[in-house]
C-alpha cells in the first residue's frame, strides 16, 4: 500500500519545476506505467521502452542512446532509485546558467549509504578533473543527478557499451567543461525498501 519509489521520484522532479519526464523502462515496464495511471503526475510522463535487461545488455548510456529522439534540449539525467530534495535541481540549472558547461554533476560530502558511488575530484573552481571508480569513501560522492547538454548524446553515446563512468571520463578526456555542484542536504540511494526508513528528512 505504500507509494511506489518511481512515483515518489517523479513527484520530486515535478516539485522542482520539471514539466516533462521521460522514463526509460525495461523489465516489468507495464507495472511502471501502471503506477502513474489516474495520478496527477500522469500528464508529465512519457515512456521509452529500452528492452528487457535479461535479454539485452543495458546500462545508463545504452538506454539514453535509445531515448535520443525523445530528448529535446538541455536535460536532467536522474537515476530512479535516488531520492533528494528538489532544491538540487535548481542548483544544477543555476550553475549551468553561469558556466554553460557540457555536463553539470551533483556531488555530496554528506555521509550516506551509497558507498558504491564514484568519487569526484574537482579544483577550487568546482571544475571536475577526474572521477574515481567506486571509491570506498563518503567524501565527494557522485550522486547521480546530472544536467546534460543534448549534443553529448550524439558525440559520446556511441554503439559501444560504455557505462556512465566511462562516458563521463570520455567527456573529460576530450577537454569538455564538466562542473561539480556541491549538494549539502540529505539524499539516499534506495537499494532495498527498508532503506526508505533511513531518510532523515
Amino acid at each position: 500500500g505504500e507509494e511506489p519509489l518511481i512515483l515518489r521520484s517523479v513527484a520530486n522532479l515535478v516539485k522542482a519545476g520539471i514539466k516533462e519526464v521521460v522514463l526509460l523502462t525495461g523489465y516489468k515496464h507495464n507495472q511502471v506505467e501502471h503506477c502513474f495511471n489516474d495520478t496527477i503526475y500522469e500528464k508529465y510522463v512519457k515512456y521509452v521502452f529500452c528492452g528487457d535487461p535479461y535479454e539485452v545488455p543495458l546500462n545508463t548510456i545504452s538506454t539514453l542512446r535509445q531515448a535520443k529522439d525523445s530528448i529535446n534540449g538541455l536535460f536532467l539525467c536522474v537515476h530512479g532509485d535516488i531520492l533528494f530534495r528538489p532544491t538540487l535541481v535548481g542548483q544544477l540549472y543555476d550553475d549551468f546558467s553561469r558556466h554553460q558547461s557540457c555536463l553539470t554533476i551533483s556531488v555530496s560530502g554528506r555521509k550516506n549509504i551509497a558507498l558504491t558511488h564514484a568519487r569526484v575530484i574537482y579544483d577550487n573552481k568546482l571544475q571536475v578533473t577526474k572521477i574515481e571508480n567506486y571509491a570506498n569513501s563518503n567524501a565527494n560522492v557522485w550522486i547521480g543527478v546530472d544536467l546534460c547538454r543534448p549534443y553529448i548524446l550524439d558525440n559520446y553515446c556511441g554503439d559501444e557499451q560504455k557505462n556512465q563512468l566511462e562516458f563521463t571520463q570520455a567527456i573529460l578526456s576530450n577537454g569538455e567543461l564538466v562542473r561539480a555542484v556541491l549538494y549539502q542536504h540529505p539524499w539516499i540511494h534506495i537499494v532495498v525498501p527498508s532503506d526508505l526508513k533511513k531518510l532523515d528528512w
